[in-house]
């Protein structure tokens, strides 16, 4: 048997009015705030733009009426107001007042504009800065403008990893390495919002990184005057979890293990490696430029290991104690 449902249509404007609510409240973000409205965002709305042909499409969502005007890039203590007609023309609108609105456009002119900064300065940005940097970059700005800034090359006698680090995670610079040996070059590309005076944001993102590479020196420094060894038992200053103890008592448990590991798998002739890759393992965590700079555990274990002459094979493995990074 056949069942005949007759559905009647819905006017266009009404349907998307009911559901444009629930959907922008079910929006979700891997990091949201929550002000006045008690709605939860990924930042405080202003204002929505819903717009179906040239009619607006009237909702109410976390507290905000919709409309049909967008706000532009502040200039000074002026924020513009952009009356968008019809939504056929929302993108050439927004970017002629200085809003790049696709995603996709945005990155693509933010990674040609920083790699020609960097090419003409003799080097190139590693590819692998378009995993995690690039995206990261491209949701912090609007109208992005390339900029080539410099340091001392003195910072250079630092561990490649440190200063990739500063300017990476913690300035969201692109660092600039050398096309045939991977060496980095005493640049790096910043990009700002919008139209900027670049001599000016050039000279103060140069010292905003110079006062961070002169942290990362004296820690440096710091950590260099002992042996990794030497930070071991400053671990029992750090709590691993309340019910199981320090990070001290967690690495002697480890230490405990390796060995009685290794002889069941039979791998007696790496056991010793392994004991002494063990015992290591978590010393990093102690020193000066991983408190200060976390995502460097492990990467400056395997780095004072072998200042300290300890083997490839050691290094690597208190390296690898900490991986996977996102288990």
């Amino acid at each position: 048997r056949w069942v005949t449902k007759k559905v009647q249509g819905e006017v266009t404007g009404e349907l998307l009015s009911s559901r444009l609510p629930d959907v922008v409240s079910k929006l979700q973000f891997k990091k949201s705030m929550r002000w006045n409205s008690k709605a939860t965002y990924s930042r405080p709305l202003r204002w929505i733009v819903a717009i179906h042909g040239g009619q607006v499409v009237p909702f109410t969502a976390c507290g905000v009426t919709s409309g049909r005007i967008s706000l532009g890039l502040r200039d000074g203590f002026h924020v513009p107001s952009i009356d968008i007609p019809t939504a056929a023309s929302y993108l050439a609108q927004m970017e002629s007042n200085r809003i790049m609105v696709d995603m996709e456009e945005r990155q693509g002119v933010i990674w040609d504009d920083a790699q020609d900064l960097a090419r003409a300065s003799g080097g190139q940005i590693p590819e692998s800065m378009k995993e995690g940097l690039l995206p990261e970059v491209t949701n912090l700005v609007e109208y992005p403008s390339a900029i080539l800034g410099g340091f001392d090359k003195d910072f250079l006698k630092l561990p490649k990893d440190i200063l990739v680090t500063v300017m990476k995670k913690h300035q969201r610079y692109f660092p600039v390495e050398d096309g045939d040996t991977g060496q980095l070059l005493p640049v790096f590309v910043t990009v700002a919002n919008g139209e900027i005076d670049e001599d000016t944001v050039r000279a103060g993102n140069e010292s905003v990184l110079t006062a961070r590479f002169e942290d990362a020196d004296f820690f440096y420094k710091l950590d260099m005057e002992k042996k990794l060894s030497d930070f071991r038992p400053l671990l029992e200053g750090t709590m691993f979890q309340k019910d199981l103890g320090t990070m001290l008592d967690k690495a002697d448990r480890t230490d405990a293990l390796v060995g009685e590991l290794a002889e069941a798998m039979d791998l007696t002739h790496a056991k010793e490696v392994a004991l002494q890759a063990s015992h290591l393992s978590r010393a990093d965590l102690a020193t000066s430029v991983v408190m200060e700079f976390t995502a460097l555990a492990g990467v400056m274990g395997k780095h004072y290991a072998l200042k300290d002459g300890l083997s490839i094979d050691v290094a690597e493995a208190v390296f690898e104690s900490v991986l996977p990074r996102n288990a």
